[in-house]
């Protein structure tokens, strides 16, 4: 199954922890925020409406943190 985040859901992470495949990220791309499964080093969105991101050379990118649990409102 494959994550589903929506506005206003309570995202519980871990932060400082570095991001293996298959993880659930935070991600911070060039000051954007994405939440996205982190595999071989790309953000794959499972939302059709959305792309995966492939970091280049001279993006900036960081890890917020893996999400460990999800809360509906």
């Amino acid at each position: 199954m494959e994550p589903a985040f929506f506005q206003d859901d309570l995202v519980f992470v871990e932060p400082s922890k570095p991001a293996v495949n298959g993880d659930v990220v935070i991600a911070i791309i060039n000051g954007d925020r994405f939440i996205k499964p982190f595999r071989d080093g790309e953000f794959v969105s499972v939302n059709p409406d959305h792309h995966t991101i492939v970091p280049g050379d001279y993006d900036d990118v960081r890890i917020a943190g893996i999400v460990r649990t999800c809360r509906k409102p």
